[in-house]
């Protein structure tokens, strides 16, 4: 199902930083799925697309909340 494609997305992700490649994650799909689906000559449902290359650049990472400001623990 969809998480499983979201657990070999991220996967693949990672393997691919390690090669020194670049990806994107492209979640939403369904804009183009009539389209994605007679290019890749497919007729099931496409959950995600991942682009994979070399980076032309490196940009820093984007700011992040601080995790004491989003996770709430309870005992």
């Amino acid at each position: 199902g969809d998480i499983d494609a979201s657990i070999l997305t991220d996967h693949m992700m990672l393997q691919a930083t390690e090669l020194g490649l670049g990806s994107l994650w492209i979640c939403n799909t369904f804009f183009a799925q009539e389209e994605l689906n007679h290019w890749l000559n497919a007729d099931g449902q496409l959950y995600a697309a991942l682009a994979v290359g070399y980076a032309d650049e490196a940009p820093a990472p984007r700011p992040r909340r601080k995790a004491e400001l989003t996770v709430e623990w309870r005992k």
